[in-house]
């Protein structure tokens, strides 16, 4: 994302990142404290979220590391620390599998370095709700059981956390 030729609040380029792949998630947010827009932005073809912060000075890239391609990205204040953070689903090879992480907001800079916080299969969107420390919510779809005719969704819930530690209820 760079200063563009357009004119307006939305002056701004898309670049591809350095790793070929074309975003498939993204969302717009104060994830730094500095009341400027951030951008998170990720591939579920290759691995790593891109950030880029301070869009309104001139923009600050950095890479939130991942450990697959990422497929679910959503942001909210899940530690009530009053700065955006980061949650999202990166995929595992060949597998349904998919660790749920955060990257905590830190104040004037990136995300802090993700921490996974559980691993499930059939999983079809995470969504946060609630005030801050927001929770999160995992949908997931399960095969039908001995007699069902149709998948069942299941929900799985996260719950914010000041001390940065989610609880399941």
């Amino acid at each position: 994302v760079t200063k563009g030729s357009l004119t307006g609040p939305f002056n701004y380029q898309y670049i591809p990142s350095a790793r070929g792949a074309r975003w498939t998630v993204a969302k717009v947010a104060m994830l730094n404290g500095d009341d400027a827009p951030d951008i998170v932005a990720a591939s579920d073809k290759v691995p790593d979220i891109d950030f880029f912060g301070d869009l309104a000075a001139g923009g600050a890239e950095a890479t939130i590391p991942t450990d697959g391609p990422v497929k679910f990205l959503d942001v909210a204040d899940f530690d009530g620390d009053v700065v955006s953070d980061v949650v999202f689903g990166e995929t595992h090879a060949g597998t349904n599998v998919i660790d749920v992480a955060y990257a905590y907001g830190r104040a004037f800079g990136p995300p802090e370095t993700p921490v996974v916080v559980g691993r499930i299969s059939g999983v079809t969107a995470i969504s946060p709700f609630g005030k801050a420390p927001a929770d999160a919510a995992i949908f997931t779809q399960e095969n039908p059981g001995p007699g069902e005719t149709l998948p069942a969704t299941a929900l799985a819930l996260l719950l914010g956390s000041g001390d940065r530690q989610p609880l399941a209820p």
